[in-house]
């Protein structure tokens, strides 16, 4: 009798793949219930050998490899042969295959082309997508930008862009209001910018030009004692910035250092008058 070729390559393997075994089905089947209760943990055994088989559902058909695949003794397997080997049919490679198992081999083989088919096509994509961005890129912008990378478009444009104008919150508004033009200093803010500028190179952070708006913007209100003393506190304090409302604050401070000191000297002249009298 011609032997029927094998269902599958020779080297299919489970790779971990588990068995999808339909519980429904198995205690339906004929052989479920014709085997005796004492029999069905060897007829599992034997399904679960061949899944471990290389090609994957398939046992050997020598009884003696048989038994010891799954663990039992030749007499033995000989003895219950009718239930354990029922739906086995041997192929041309010498091999028992079971119509069962080598439905659910089949259909792991579809799973599998179908997920590497989905793989594959999202790797194609994101390529596709990849060699899009990275394209030539046309456009004008005073100068041809033909052959420019985007990334590298996006910085040039980044690099062309004016600086925006400092901003500052307007008095009793929460919100904040564009600043006001800034008029070209005279000579002597020219001068105290300049040690501004010295300053923060000493401390190596150079003035950039939007640093140096920011720092013209909160001067220009200040009258020139005021904006002088400011920066000197800037200095002295080793501050990176200018910050008006703190010179301010420590003029406050200053101020009734200074009141409470006189108050102070007043106090141990009256009460050196008051000793000189009693002497």
């Amino acid at each position: 009798m011609e032997q029927p070729e094998p269902p599958y390559p020779a080297d299919i393997k489970s790779n971990g793949w588990k068995p999808e075994l339909d519980i429904d089905r198995i205690e339906s089947s004929d052989t479920w219930t014709l085997v005796e209760d004492d029999e069905r943990p060897w007829l599992l055994r034997v399904w679960l050998e061949a899944w471990r088989s290389v090609p994957v559902g398939s046992m050997p058909s020598d009884r003696r490899l048989f038994a010891r695949r799954i663990g039992c003794k030749p007499a033995f397997l000989d003895a219950h042969a009718e239930i354990l080997l029922r739906g086995w049919q041997r192929h041309s490679d010498g091999l028992l295959y079971h119509g069962f198992i080598t439905a659910l081999v089949l259909k792991m083989l579809d799973t599998r082309r179908s997920s590497a088919a989905k793989v594959r096509a999202w790797r194609e994509r994101k390529k596709a997508d990849k060699t899009t961005k990275q394209g030539d890129v046309t456009g004008y912008n005073g100068a041809c930008n033909r052959n420019v990378p985007v990334s590298n478009r996006q910085e040039q444009e980044q690099e062309e862009k004016p600086l925006t104008p400092f901003r500052h919150p307007a008095e009793g508004h929460a919100e904040a209001r564009q600043a006001r033009p800034l008029a070209p200093p005279h000579l002597g803010q020219s001068q105290r910018l300049g040690r501004v500028e010295q300053h923060r190179r000493k401390m190596g952070k150079p003035l950039t030009d939007l640093a140096r708006t920011k720092a013209a913007n909160r001067l220009q209100d200040l009258s020139p004692e005021e904006q002088q003393q400011c920066i000197d506190t800037s200095i002295q304090a080793r501050w990176s910035g200018l910050f008006p409302e703190k010179t301010k604050h420590a003029n406050s401070n200053d101020a009734k250092h200074e009141r409470r000191k006189r108050a102070f000297d007043k106090t141990i002249a009256r009460a050196r008058a008051h000793f000189d009298e009693m002497d």
